[in-house]
């Protein structure tokens, strides 16, 4: 009975020394990041503009995918929605992005998800009870240039993404309605290049396919770090 009434009263102990010691924590440091939309944006509104999380940048240092990284370089936002998650880009990640000017916006190679600013004279956010997600993601495909015809830049194209072929009366109206919306909001621009790019639709499963004018081009993601280390 002894040896029952110790190992209980140190198992008392070892209780309140851990809640003790939960208690005594100093609280996480939180930090105000903006917000970006992976997926449809006509639902943007139903998420906030920024978020609070944990201050992933300490000392004026961050590290993602375990490197150290100079946090002055990049931007930070946080993930809303899971149609990036073919490119491990998830709900509540954080992305890092390296924000674009200039001719740089002119230099993308390779298929890197981007940051695009939603234009808000075209898709219809602007009257969300809530202030507005103002940022989508994006995965680039290729650019092109509007004053080329639609089959010359489109069958060159799906000889490198098969899936097109059977896409192409859609890939053709999405194309010819950003032009024309864009037109509409932008009549004293010249389009010159537009961005193809692609996104997962996950209510239905498949891979959908949109076009951005560069203007619109914010940033290119570079680093991801896990919703799980936010926490």
């Amino acid at each position: 009975m002894m040896i029952i009434f110790w190992l209980i009263f140190v198992a008392i102990l070892f209780i309140l020394l851990m809640v003790l010691l939960w208690r005594g924590r100093p609280p996480v440091e939180k930090k105000t990041y903006r917000t970006v939309k992976a997926g449809n944006v006509e639902s943007a509104y139903a998420y906030p503009a920024t978020i609070d999380k944990k201050n992933i940048i300490k000392n004026k240092k961050l590290v993602a995918n375990g490197q150290l990284i100079n946090p002055d370089n990049y931007e930070i936002f946080i993930v809303t929605g899971d149609s990036m998650s073919t490119n491990k880009i998830k709900d509540g990640d954080a992305v890092i992005v390296d924000r674009l000017f200039g001719n740089c916006k002119y230099e993308i190679t390779g298929t890197p998800v981007l940051i695009f600013e939603i234009d808000l004279n075209k898709d219809d956010v602007r009257n969300s009870p809530v202030p507005p997600v103002e940022f989508k993601l994006r995965k680039f495909m290729t650019y092109v240039d509007c004053s080329v015809p639609f089959d010359d830049w489109f069958n060159p194209l799906a000889k490198d993404y098969p899936d097109l072929v059977d896409n192409k009366l859609f890939v053709k109206e999405k194309f010819d309605k950003c032009i024309d919306k864009y037109k509409i909001h932008n009549p004293d621009s010249e389009i010159v290049k537009l961005i193809m790019s692609s996104t997962l639709n996950t209510e239905k499963g498949k891979i959908c396919y949109s076009f951005h004018p560069i203007k619109f081009l914010y940033g290119k993601v570079n680093y991801v770090i896990p919703a799980k280390e936010l926490e």
